[in-house]
C-alpha cells in the first residue's frame, strides 16, 4: 500500500486534481500556523517546498501552481516579519527562500512535462500519430471498466489493408508509408472527437467508437472501406481495404477479447465479399 501511495505521489497524470491542489494550499497554511506558533527559534518554512513540489508535480491548471505559489510565497512572508531578527537577516532569508520556491516549481514543472510526454510518445504512433497498440488498449480498458460499471454500448471497427508488402516491395517504403498516412487521414475523417482510432500492426488499423450501436458502426465501417478504395485508386496504389466491425452491448471480458470479436467479424466479411465476387 505504502509503495502504491508514494509511486502515485510522485507520478504526475494528465488530468487535473483539484483535490490535490486544495491539500496543499491547505498544507501551506497548515505550516505557516505551526511556522508562526514555534517563532524564529524553529524554523518551519523549508517545509513549504513539499506540498508546492506536489502542486507543480500535479496541477494541470498553470493558474493553479501561481496560486499556490502566491500563498506559499505570502505565507513565508508574513512569518518571516514576525520574526525577532535583524533586517538585514530577513531579507537574506526571504531572498534564499523565494529561490528555493522557484527552483522547485521550475523543477517539478520540467519533470512534469518530461514524464507527460514520454507517456504521449509511448502511447502513440510515430509514422501516423494515431494510437499504438499499447494507448488503445489503455483506451479501450477504460471503456470496457465504463460499461462494466455504467452499462451503456461500444464499437469497434478493424481494418486491414491488403497489398501493402507489394507496394513497399515495388515502389519503396515512402510509398508504404504514404499509403499508411493516408489511411489514418481517412480515419481521422470518419470518426467523432470521442472515438480514438490507433494502427495496431503494420497494416492493421481499429476504432473504438463509444455510445455506438451495430448500425452506425456498419455505415461507419462501410464508408471506410469507400473511402480507401477511393483514395488508393486515385493515388495509383494496389491496396485494398477489409473492414468489419462488433457492437458490444454487454462488456467483453477483455482488450483482447474484443479485439478476437471483431477480428473474426472482419474474416467474416472478406469472406462474403470473396463470395460475392
Amino acid at each position: 500500500m505504502k509503495p502504491l501511495l508514494v509511486n502515485r505521489l510522485v507520478t504526475p497524470e494528465e488530468r487535473p486534481k483539484y483535490g490535490i491542489f486544495l491539500a496543499c494550499i491547505a498544507s501551506i497554511f497548515l505550516i505557516c500556523a505551526l511556522d508562526i506558533a514555534d517563532g524564529a527559534d524553529v524554523r518551519e518554512n523549508v517545509l513549504y517546498v513539499f506540498p508546492l513540489a506536489v502542486l507543480a508535480l500535479h496541477s494541470k491548471d498553470i493558474a493553479q501552481v501561481l496560486i499556490g505559489s502566491a500563498v506559499t510565497c505570502g505565507c513565508a512572508l508574513f512569518t518571516l516579519i514576525s520574526y525577532q531578527l535583524p533586517l538585514a537577516a530577513k531579507i537574506v532569508e526571504g531572498f534564499i527562500s523565494l529561490s528555493s520556491y522557484v527552483l522547485i516549481v521550475v523543477l517539478a514543472r520540467t519533470t512534469r512535462e518530461n514524464h507527460l510526454e514520454s507517456l504521449r510518445l509511448a502511447t502513440l504512433d510515430p509514422l501516423t500519430g494515431l494510437l499504438n497498440r499499447r494507448g488503445f488498449e489503455a483506451v479501450a480498458d477504460l471503456e470496457i471498466l465504463r460499461q462494466k460499471r455504467y452499462a451503456g454500448v461500444f464499437s469497434l471497427v478493424c481494418v486491414d489493408l491488403a497489398g501493402l508488402k507489394i507496394l513497399n516491395d515495388s515502389q519503396g517504403q515512402s510509398a508504404g508509408d504514404y499509403a499508411v498516412n493516408l489511411v489514418a487521414d481517412l480515419l481521422r475523417w470518419n470518426i467523432g472527437p470521442a472515438d480514438s482510432a490507433a494502427r495496431i500492426g503494420a497494416d492493421e488499423f481499429v476504432i473504438l467508437m463509444p455510445n455506438t450501436h451495430k448500425a452506425e458502426c456498419a455505415a461507419t465501417c462501410a464508408k471506410i472501406t469507400a473511402d480507401i478504395e477511393k483514395k488508393m485508386t486515385a493515388v495509383g496504389f494496389p491496396i485494398a481495404a477489409s473492414t468489419g466491425c462488433a457492437t458490444f452491448e454487454q462488456a467483453p471480458d477483455s482488450t483482447a477479447d474484443a479485439l478476437h470479436s471483431v477480428a473474426l467479424a472482419m474474416q467474416v466479411a472478406k469472406a462474403a465479399a470473396q463470395t460475392a465476387g
